[in-house]
């Protein structure tokens, strides 16, 4: 829930609640995904319910995954 931002750089297991830093050192993101989860297209599920197509989940599963700052303080407000 929340795997907002997609990014090319190689994590390894164990790494997820790591920060993601962008070019200036600040922090946008916590690391939650590596690339090419054995789960599968339903780990990719929207918002709405609905999952990528076969062409969209090829993209994204070449991508880590991590959850924007924002939406990471929004949900520990909560």
């Amino acid at each position: 829930r929340g795997y907002q931002l997609g990014y090319t750089n190689e994590i390894e297991q164990g790494m997820s609640g790591g920060p993601v830093l962008d070019a200036n050192g600040q922090l946008i993101g916590i690391n939650g995904r590596l690339k090419f989860p054995p789960q599968g297209i339903e780990v990719y599920t929207f918002a709405d319910g609905s999952v990528p197509s076969r062409k969209l989940y090829q993209q994204m599963e070449a991508l880590s995954w991590a959850i924007p700052i924002a939406t990471f303080r929004q949900m520990a407000q909560q």
